[in-house]
């Protein structure tokens, strides 16, 4: 997968569309999680954001069935099996993101997912991605405030 954008990208997008191929590759099926890890990291050109990446393969696909689970309530009229899986993979690393990293505020998560979304997706991706989401991190503000306030 290459990306279509022409221009010049942070370390840390450019890890975190590393991230993404690797989640991909092994949404498809074709390769182990050390296998993904292996490639993502011979493409890796920051050897400082090899841990910061790892974790977010390794967490993200540790936990993709919970993830999956709390991205399934937030899809209107549309089952998960009709979910594409560059769609799948954006929203599982934002969930991940969102929900167990600290170094990265839920806004610019979804706004990253939503932006991969544009350069990996159709024209409908993005706007999806961002629409189930922000819907997921509602929730979970909800969810947050009403355990607070117990």
């Amino acid at each position: 997968m290459s990306s279509r954008s022409k221009t010049p990208v942070s370390a840390r997008r450019r890890e975190r569309v590393l991230a993404f191929q690797a989640l991909f590759m092994l949404d498809v099926g074709q390769v182990s999680l050390e296998t993904a890890l292996e490639y993502a990291h011979s493409e890796n050109l920051d050897v400082q954001l090899r841990d910061w990446l790892e974790e977010r393969v390794r967490g993200t696909w540790s936990d993709c069935p919970r993830w999956d689970d709390l991205l399934k309530q937030h899809l209107h009229n549309w089952s998960w099996e009709r979910v594409g899986r560059v769609e799948r993979s954006l929203m599982r690393l934002a969930t991940f993101e969102m929900l167990r990293c600290q170094d990265l505020p839920f806004s610019a998560a979804i706004s990253e997912a939503v932006e991969l979304a544009r350069e990996y997706g159709d024209e409908k991706s993005a706007p999806f991605v961002n629409g189930v989401l922000d819907g997921l991190w509602r929730a979970h503000q909800a969810e947050s405030n009403a355990g607070e306030a117990s």
